[in-house]
């Protein structure tokens, strides 16, 4: 057999070789799309979670087995595999997931009184710009003095000092702040006892 043969029978070869292996990544590409296709034909979307059709699950198909695929007998029961159930070992074996995702979960860091409640504040800046509001449905009234509010009728316990004042108030509430009483009275209002 002289070169020239020699070298048209490689090519042939190798030209055959490529068309397989081609056919051949094909047919796995087509494979894989179909197995694909059959493993997971009908995913249906349940509050934003994935869940494959019960005909197609693994229980189903290991019916009569008696461990399902997971060696001994009792390997996967109980919480043996999971390393306890619930929060069992948050301060041994779990100690890791404790400190990265639940570092106060352990420790004592006071308490809440059950009686104690939170007053309920209003700023003089807040009270300045409902002021118009407040004197069109008759809950302020414009006296020759400046506008006189009742903050208990409106329901606040304390007067507080942020933002603005540029009316001249009359506030007559049970407690305030050095500053809530400054501003007012900077912008020639005064605090009213209450009676």
């Amino acid at each position: 057999m002289n070169y020239r043969n020699r070298v048209s029978i490689n090519s042939k070869i190798t030209r055959r070789r490529r068309q397989n292996l081609e056919a051949h990544a094909w047919k796995t590409q087509r494979n894989s799309l179909r197995l694909q296709f059959l493993l997971y034909p009908a995913y249906s979307s349940v509050n934003g979670e994935f869940e494959m059709p019960h005909k197609m699950r693994k229980t189903r198909k290991k019916r009569g087995s008696r461990t399902h695929g997971y060696g001994t007998v009792g390997q996967h029961r109980c919480g043996g595999g999971r390393g306890g159930r619930g929060k069992a070992g948050g301060k041994k074996h779990k100690w890791t997931h404790t400190l990265k995702y639940a570092p106060e979960r352990f420790g004592k860091r006071g308490f809440k009184h059950p009686r104690e409640r939170a007053a309920n504040t209003i700023n003089v800046g807040e009270l300045d710009q409902q002021i118009i509001g407040l004197i069109t449905s008759k809950r302020a009234e414009k006296t020759k003095e400046g506008i006189k509010i009742d903050l208990d009728q409106l329901g606040y316990e304390k007067l507080l000092g942020e933002g603005q004042v540029t009316h001249p108030l009359l506030v007559q509430v049970d407690s305030h702040s050095e500053s809530a009483a400054k501003k007012i009275e900077k912008a020639g209002g005064k605090i009213l006892k209450p009676r």
